[in-house]
């Protein structure tokens, strides 16, 4: 199998030297998509030899990968290994990814694999949230659905959004046609002007990709909570036995999501404990699917 690393940059020039140099021996299987960076960063990668795609302006992460993705299959590549230009992935888990992908069809890095208390409580809830309801909707028990960092067969068809929706598409469409999915812990690492919030734009955009890939059709509660961010509204979620306040943050356009924090990392706890096989979607033909640490044996598609 042959693969290629994929970096969507943008205005990256104070980390993208740094984050090139701890590739080691992958340098030559790697392509930075310059994502009509305004900054140094073409000139950079250019200058550390690198090889570089663009994109005459900012068009979205998602754009970006959709690129990258593009110029693999061109090229022949068997697979892709997509993370991040600001220094939040480790390029030398790189490895560690390729390694669970042999027996999957998408490695995602999951930040909550390991109990990490400097993770902001509203950044947690967050993300449990999306958890539990990818979980509960497909049977398995993931612990981070919005990562970057991720390892993935070439796929023949790649998702439209152009922004951050595109990580959350392109995970729950491959849950959907039921890929094996396995997850690698990865350190989580904010940076200091980041918001804790979340960004309405990306709920909104989870929830979309939930009303059309959920095996068992729209729900109630996701229509109603799509619903409530496409008018941007405050909404309550509860899945799993565990109630999010979601409240809208207009100024910044974005979410606060509350929930009771010592039940929320408790289940938590759970996921990250939980051996076996996930349950499987029955009743309109589709296969078994699941989720697995990358350590253990992997969950046949």
């Amino acid at each position: 199998m042959t693969y290629l690393i994929v970096i969507p940059a943008y205005n990256a020039a104070a980390t993208i030297a740094d984050v090139l140099g701890q590739f080691n021996g992958h340098r030559e299987r790697l392509v930075v998509v310059d994502d009509g960076s305004t900054d140094a960063t073409p000139d950079i990668v250019r200058r550390l030899g690198g090889e570089l795609l663009g994109h005459a302006q900012n068009l979205g992460v998602g754009a970006a990968l959709r690129t990258g993705i593009r110029y693999a299959r061109s090229c022949g590549f068997d697979q892709v290994i997509t993370l991040d230009a600001d220094g939040q992935h480790d390029p030398r888990q790189v490895d560690e990814f390729l390694c669970a992908l042999a027996s999957n069809d998408l490695v995602v890095g999951s930040r909550f694999l390991v109990e990490d208390d400097a993770v902001h409580d509203t950044k947690l809830a967050a993300n449990l949230l999306a958890a539990l309801i990818v979980n509960d909707a497909f049977g398995v028990r993931l612990t981070d659905v919005a990562c970057g960092y991720r390892a993935f067969q070439r796929p023949s068809r790649m998702p439209r959004p152009n922004g951050w929706r595109f990580l959350h598409e392109h995970l729950i469409s491959s849950l959907a046609s039921g890929q094996r999915v396995a997850a690698v812990p990865v350190p989580a690492v904010y940076r200091p002007s980041a918001p804790w919030a979340t960004r309405a734009l990306e709920i909104q955009g989870f929830l979309a990709a939930m009303l059309r890939h959920s095996p068992s059709g729209p729900t109630a509660e996701i229509e109603r909570a799509h619903r409530a961010v496409r008018g941007r509204r405050d909404f309550i979620y509860e899945v799993g036995g565990q109630v999010f306040h979601c409240f809208y943050a207009g100024a910044r356009d974005c979410y606060l999501v509350q929930t009771d924090m010592e039940a929320a990392r408790a289940m938590l706890s759970e996921l990250r404990t939980m051996s076996g096989r996930p349950g499987s979607q029955d009743g309109a033909g589709q296969a078994a699917h699941g989720s697995t640490p990358a350590g253990s044996p992997s969950v046949p598609g």
